[in-house]
């Protein structure tokens, strides 16, 4: 299951951000507010986007820590694959990897 990013969109493994690299990002509880594939200038969002990224923020806050229960909150809403790039999942752990050595 995965958590958003609701800066970028970008959807990542729970398992990932909890015990690969969870110095790679910036977060509260299951609130991802910066990941690895974030550009360095806020993300330019169409406003559906951004809608779907607040209401992850809003879940999230209400989620707290129960990051489990969140990713399976967003995967019923359909919230948990809003990929923005065409990086995969495998690329963005290569890439997380290489600047982390």
């Amino acid at each position: 299951m995965d958590l958003v990013c609701t800066r970028c969109g970008e959807p990542w493994d729970i398992a990932y951000v909890l015990q690969e690299e969870p110095d790679a990002f910036r977060r509260r509880g299951g609130l991802i507010q910066h990941c690895p594939s974030c550009p360095t200038a806020k993300p330019q969002l169409d406003p559906e986007k951004k809608l779907k990224l607040v209401t992850v923020a809003a879940m999230a806050k209400l989620m707290g820590d129960d990051v489990n229960g969140l990713a399976a909150v967003l995967r019923d809403c359909g919230l948990s694959q809003m990929e923005t790039t065409s990086v995969g999942r495998n690329e963005q752990i290569d890439r997380v990897r290489r600047n982390n050595t």
